[in-house]
Order: structure tokens, then sequence, then C-alpha cells
């Protein structure tokens, strides 16, 4: 028997064999679908009533059967497979999905190399409601990109102006605020909930010190710029700082390291 007719309905078709799934989708997706999933030998169609499915069901010439729903994550199952399309420069994102526009201008940082990448994925995870210090911020992807993603503050901080002009330049193309300074981490007061270094390992070692210091207790200080070989020697050394190994993510050969402070 079929429910409500405010409830939702999924529509499930068998596949016949010699039938390829992509004409059976096409037919579903003529009807207005939520979503339709693919499985092994039939695909499955969401719609907003179980009377809306049966009658899809009815009009279709393969076997399928309608039923009612309660859980209805499937209207969003379709989202992981959307991708952000690029045609002739113009670029097409998903509402859900944060979109962050860079122009590095002289400045290091587009967000494609793999150090940045290791970063932002981590900052997905850590940025939200914190603080966040981005030091060697170069265009400022990694401040901006945590003010979107809902830090409540980021500073940046660099040694070449130009970096710090491309940082100020990129927060108001992205409509944040990021506290883009001149300076060295010695000249920054305070802790903070996330600090973020993507510097290379040589450079890494040597701020060991005034790094770990600016992590505020339970925060989170992620390094980047280092190869995977390069990691034992980066994690000893921020060991003697208080700081304890929270994981390591690699990327291509490079690799990106959580440290927490407790």
């Amino acid at each position: 028997m079929a429910g409500p007719l405010s409830a939702p309905g999924l529509l499930r078709v068998t596949v016949p064999d010699g039938v390829p799934p992509d004409v059976v989708a096409a037919a579903l997706w003529a009807h207005g679908p939520a979503s339709v999933l693919e499985g092994d030998g039939w695909l499955e169609a969401g719609f907003t009533s179980v009377a809306a499915a049966e009658r899809v069901g009815a009009i279709l010439p393969w076997p399928s059967s309608a039923s009612e729903v309660l859980d209805t994550s499937w209207s969003d199952a379709w989202k992981a497979s959307a991708e952000v399309v690029e045609v002739e420069g113009v670029v097409v994102v998903p509402a859900w999905k944060t979109a962050v526009t860079i122009d590095p201008g002289t400045a290091f940082g587009s967000g494609s190399h793999p150090s940045t990448r290791l970063c932002l994925a981590a900052l997905v995870a850590l940025a939200p409601s914190r603080r966040v210090l981005d030091v060697g911020c170069g265009s400022g992807v990694l401040a901006v990109t945590a003010m979107r993603l809902g830090a409540t503050a980021a500073v940046a901080i660099d040694v070449a102006t130009e970096a710090v002009a491309a940082t100020q330049a990129n927060a108001t193309r992205n409509g944040v605020t990021v506290d883009a300074r001149h300076a060295v981490v010695d000249d920054v007061e305070g802790t903070y909930d996330v600090v973020v270094a993507n510097i290379g390992a040589a450079v890494l070692r040597a701020m060991a010190p005034a790094l770990a210091s600016r992590v505020g207790e339970g925060g989170t200080l992620v390094l980047a710029g280092l190869l995977d070989d390069q990691v034992p020697d980066v994690v000893a050394t921020y060991g003697r700082e208080h700081v304890r190994l929270d994981g390591v993510e690699s990327l291509d050969g490079w690799a990106c390291v959580r440290l927490t402070r407790r």
C-alpha cells in the first residue's frame, strides 16, 4: 500500500541484461526525480512522494517497485558526485562547496601545490569557530580560506610586502577580513587555536620554538612544505617544544604534519 502523498518515495528499477544503465537513468531523469543512484543491476530514483514514484514506475518498460522512505538523505546523495566545471575560463561551482578566488600576483600560493592542498584539507576540519594564524602567508590562500570556512579571526604574516598586499586584496575579493601583516612570528602576540605554516622543512625546524609558542592549549599546529622523508626530523624537533604528533597526511611525495598542544 502506498504511503501518504506527502511522504517521499523511492523507485527501484531493475536494469535488464543488454540494456545500458544510462538509458534507464535518462528515462528516470526525464520525470524529474531529486536523485538517481546506480547500484549493481538496478537504479534508484528519489521522488517527492510515493504516488509520484508509482506513476513513473507504471510508465517505464522495466520491472520496478516503489516504496515509502523516512530517511531523506537520498535527496542529497548526488551532491557527492557533483564537480566544479570550467569552460573557456568560466568556472561553475556547486553552491554547497566553499569557493575561494585567489590572485597570487607575485606572491606564492595559488592553491594547486600539494602542500597547500594538504593545508587546505586540514583547515576544513580545524578552522570553523577558531582563531587562525597563517605564518608565511604568501597569497593568503590559507588565511582567506580559513575565514570562508568560518574561522572567527585570521592573522596572516609574511616577510614579503607583496605577499601582504596580495593577501589583503584576496581577502577583499572573497568578502572576508584578514589581518595581514608584514611581520615575523616573533612579532605576533598571544596564542591561536590553529597555527599553519607552509614554508619548508629547514625553516620549520629553525622556527620551532617560536611557532610552537603561538599555539594555545589544545590548539593545533599544521606544518607543511616538507617532503615525506623530512617528517621524522621535523616531528622530533617539535617534540621538544611541548607539542605532540596528531597525524601526518601525504600527497605526491609532500607531507603535512599536525601537532597538538596538550
